[in-house]
């Protein structure tokens, strides 16, 4: 499976698991990407709702919180990313993720946002988090 995750700085180390372990994470901040990169989560960041069981499987600690398994870090990569320019140079994908990144645009640049999303998603693929995204999304039927 093919996914690709907008970064944030909020995300959850859950979330950070996901992108780590199967694809590719985004963002337009070199500082997030390289953040992300090194797989390193605060104290406060991976009590968000991550089970102990969840922690001590795949995060080590570290001086400064817990930092994600090399093993599984080495899955993933990461890149800087406008996602308001063309990126279907990427490939294709099963699941695209966003959280926290539409919220910044106008309607307009959402709609074109997630249009190009659907573009890059494989013919059964799905966009993997719409609470920020615009009604009109086409789903798949279930």
């Amino acid at each position: 499976m093919r996914l690709v995750t907008a970064l944030s700085t909020e995300c959850a180390p859950e979330t950070v698991y996901v992108i780590l372990e199967t694809g590719l994470g985004t963002d337009i901040s070199d500082d997030a990407v390289a953040r992300a990169s090194r797989g390193i989560v605060s104290p406060v960041e991976i009590s968000r709702g991550l089970s102990d069981a969840r922690r001590t499987k795949y995060y080590v600690p570290v001086a400064v919180g817990w930092q994600i398994r090399d093993e599984i870090r080495a899955m993933a990569s990461f890149k800087k990313l406008n996602l308001t320019s063309d990126f279907s140079g990427l490939g294709r994908f099963d699941v695209v993720f966003c959280p926290n990144v539409a919220i910044c645009f106008t309607e307009r640049d959402k709609i074109s946002l997630f249009s190009r999303i659907e573009r890059v998603l494989e013919p059964d693929g799905l966009p993997g988090d719409r609470r920020h995204g615009i009604a009109e999304w086409n789903l798949p039927a279930v």
